[in-house]
């Protein structure tokens, strides 16, 4: 060890012994970064020394000299630990139960008297401070395949100089059935350190293995991020290029296009089962992204964005507190006194309710767009009138007469209205907020600008913005009337589609189903115009919104409204 890196560490006596642990799933970069951390030289040696898999369990048994259990925790503890002291450790979901069984067997170690002590508390027996990374990826569905091909070829990592023309071993098949197990395996292990993280309150630095991968810089930056977090200066320790090198490849991006296309077959034939969730829960999503400010990192004026998301720099990893359950949805009050409120989204527009015989709620997909999210509802009349200049004080704002709240605001200049949202949003892991103006609701003389916030990290709030288009023009927002609109959308998912330009030809079934509706609703348009005709006492054709084509075949899913929940106040 060099002398630069020994200014760098923090000598500790035995008791305080530092030790770190890499919670994580099969093919999630883990090797990348357990060598990375490895080649600093003061970051322990994390490996995967608890599976109690008789196979790996010998090889740790012989490799170690280990001649009895009670020395197991000895000697694997000394592998693992760099010289100042730090233990690192690599551990996937199943293993944490190994690591508890491998403590037990040891005479004399104190564990807590509950009925389910957790690897968290047998470390605690030997090291005096413990953190934790959860290496995540957000593609399960390649995180799966990747998985699968290892299994099939006994390859699970190549370094950088291998020369094979096929670093992933000889040819494969395609197997659906065994890929769909692999990819439930990998979502079920982050679902479970998840949870152990979300029940007990932990914080842990997230890495994201797409983030962690994406090029050199990203890599070193991770690796940098990951090392300050462990309590070591990355600007004076050895930064270790890439020991191995990424295995997808052309073949394993055509099988999870055929892998997802398969997936959708099947769940479209599954009776109650709805169609969206063929992107696997947290999409690949993704898995979260779950992060804090970095200390010391001081807020700056964000850019000019439709919301004003955080300003971290672009560093994957983060830190997580207290990650949310799948389905949780909370907002955090910074302020009840700013009386802004949040209710579920609703059918009703004005303008739809005073068209002819209100046949505007006919379209049901305008309809569904109208409750797809959460209203954030002014507390008071807000009125304001933009001059056309760029400057700040190029917009004035009235309030009513004796209103000392103030929620807007020329924030950014060039016409903008800033809305203060005075809510922290927190979301699951992997999943954003879509924040927009409120869905079909136009407003003469500005329109609302939209973004997408990864609240599911961020301990930031944003703000909601609004453009002038028109000068001289006051525009008015009156008390509870929205102005935002929330919506929840999965990370990633976007990216998981393959997008493609077909001719109508080339689906027979599809395209006889087009000329039937085509045809069905040209005859239905002319009979319009025919006094007294079947078609006007009829009003309108009802196929869609009955879920159902021109020849009566019915859909799979369908949906006709949103029950969206209202937000339950918890407030003390």
């Amino acid at each position: 060890m060099s002398a630069s890196i020994e200014l760098a560490l923090v000598e500790r006596r035995p008791e305080q012994r530092r030790a770190f642990v890499i919670c994580t799933a099969p093919r999630s970069g883990s090797y990348l970064l357990a060598e990375a951390l490895e080649g600093t030289g003061c970051l322990g040696v994390p490996r995967e020394y608890f599976d109690e898999h008789p196979n790996k369990a010998k090889w740790w048994i012989d490799r170690l000299g280990i001649a009895r259990d009670q020395d197991y925790i000895d000697k694997v503890i000394a592998a693992g630990s760099t010289a100042n002291g730090v233990f690192g450790l690599k551990l996937l979901w199943p293993q944490a139960s190994d690591l508890v069984n491998r403590f037990k067997r040891v005479p004399g170690v104190q564990l807590p008297a509950v009925a389910n002590p957790t690897f968290v508390d047998c470390l605690r027996t030997r090291f005096g401070s413990l953190s934790y990374l959860w290496l995540r990826r957000r593609n399960k569905v390649a995180q799966g395949i990747s998985l699968y091909r290892a299994f099939k070829t006994a390859v699970w990592h190549v370094r950088p100089d291998a020369v094979s023309a096929d670093p992933n071993g000889p040819d494969i098949a395609f197997d659906f059935e065994e890929i769909d197990h692999r990819v439930q395996q990998v979502t079920e292990y982050d679902e479970r350190w998840h949870r152990f993280f979300v029940e007990r309150r932990m914080k842990a630095l997230v890495v994201i293995y797409e983030e962690f991968v994406k090029s050199k810089q990203s890599y070193d930056r991770t690796v940098r991020e990951v090392c300050r977090y462990l309590g070591a200066d990355p600007d004076r320790i050895p930064i270790r290029a890439p020991a191995f090198r990424q295995q997808s490849d052309q073949l394993s991006a055509e099988w999870e296009k055929e892998y997802r296309r398969q997936k959708q077959e099947r769940l479209a034939r599954a009776a109650g089962r709805p169609i969206a969730s063929v992107m696997p829960r947290r999409a690949q999503r993704r898995a979260p992204a779950d992060a804090a400010k970095k200390p010391g990192h001081a807020r700056t004026k964000p850019p000019l964005t439709p919301t004003a998301a955080p300003t971290e720099p672009a560093a994957p990893p983060s830190t997580v507190l207290a990650a949310l359950n799948p389905g949780q949805l909370i907002a955090y009050d910074l302020n009840p006194a700013t009386g802004v409120k949040i209710a579920a989204g609703s059918q009703r527009r004005a303008w739809m309710d005073a068209t002819h015989h209100r046949y505007a709620y006919r379209c049901l997909p305008l309809v569904i767009a109208n409750q797809y999210g959460w209203l954030l509802l002014a507390p008071m009349r807000i009125q304001a009138v933009w001059n056309g200049a760029e400057s700040l004080d190029a917009i004035s704002i009235e309030y009513p007469p004796g209103e000392e709240r103030r929620i807007a605001s020329s924030h950014f200049g060039a016409g903008i209205l800033t809305f203060s949202v005075n809510f922290v949003f927190r979301t699951p892991p992997g999943v954003n907020l879509h924040v927009r103006g409120p869905a079909n609701m136009p407003k003469d003389g500005i329109y609302a600008l939209e973004g997408i916030v990864e609240t599911d990290w961020s301990e930031a709030t944003f703000t909601m913005n609004w453009k002038f288009t028109r000068a001289g023009q006051p525009v008015v927002f009156e008390q509870d009337e929205p102005f935002a609109m929330l919506t929840p959308i999965a990370r990633g998912s976007l990216e998981g589609f393959h997008p493609e330009i077909h001719s109508i030809g080339d689906d027979p079934a599809l395209a006889a189903g087009y000329r039937a509706w085509a045809d069905s609703r040209l005859d239905f348009n002319t009979q319009l115009k025919v006094k007294d005709s079947a078609a006007q006492k009829k009003g309108w054709q009802r196929h869609y919104i009955r879920g159902e084509t021109v020849s009566r075949r019915k859909a799979n899913e369908h949906q006709t409204t949103v029950a969206v929940r209202d937000f339950l106040d918890k407030r003390k």
